[in-house]
């Protein structure tokens, strides 16, 4: 009887036992799962300012890390016919990055806190701001590294600030306008090593459980 008795216990603690670590691991799969369907959609007031309207979509992957990207588009000019002069400010292209996040706020909560990350930027322009020499490129690509931190400022939105340096290069066109034509001075290669990116982005944090606590 006795022995009896420890079969039924120990196999009862045994199913007590199976079930704590299926509900465990049930609890940490819904948790992984709740967290890799965080997003933000953002839109960098650093290049809204001078003009150039643009949008952002990143998205949480999972262990700190993220993936992004971003359009953006402005094809701005102004004329006088009587003196012919036209300004030109037109550029669109995009940016993919991936990003880690670390420190406090990042174990909180996904999309928070430092980030480092690396992104590749493709893009065309025609810059003629003084209206009679401009640059028009062909197709310009940038790869860089940046740093950066985004922080809680309401419920659901962050404020994300950073900087990104790296290479740019591409080929374009130096053109200087004479009468109502524009008139190829030279063909150059561009090569820039430095600064590429100043962000202040503000960041609406989408999903159901994606909010900020303590607003």
């Amino acid at each position: 009887m006795f022995c009896m008795g420890c079969l039924i216990e120990l196999n009862s603690y045994g199913q007590e036992c199976f079930y704590s670590m299926k509900v465990s691991k049930d609890s940490s799969y819904q948790k992984q799962a709740s967290s890799s369907s965080y997003a933000a959609l953002k839109t960098n007031y650093a290049y809204d300012a001078i003009i150039v309207p643009n949008i952002s979509y990143e998205r949480y992957v999972g262990n700190g890390f993220s993936v992004g990207a971003t359009y953006w588009y402005t094809w701005w000019n102004s004329s006088q016919a009587k003196n012919v002069r036209h300004t030109f400010w037109r550029s669109y292209g995009g940016e993919i990055a991936v990003r880690k996040y670390f420190g406090k706020l990042a174990k909180d909560k996904p999309l928070a806190g430092h980030h480092y990350g690396l992104f590749l930027q493709g893009y065309m322009y025609d810059h003629s701001p003084k209206g009679d020499i401009g640059h028009m490129s062909d197709f310009t690509y940038d790869v860089g590294l940046d740093y950066g931190y985004s922080f809680p400022i309401d419920k659901r939105l962050n404020l994300d600030v950073g900087l990104g340096m790296g290479y740019s290069g591409g080929k374009y066109k130096k053109y200087k306008q004479i009468d109502n034509h524009y008139v190829l001075q030279a063909r150059k290669m561009r090569k820039y090593f430095g600064p590429l990116k100043f962000e202040i982005s503000f960041a609406y944090q989408l999903g159901k459980h994606n909010v900020n606590t303590g607003f």
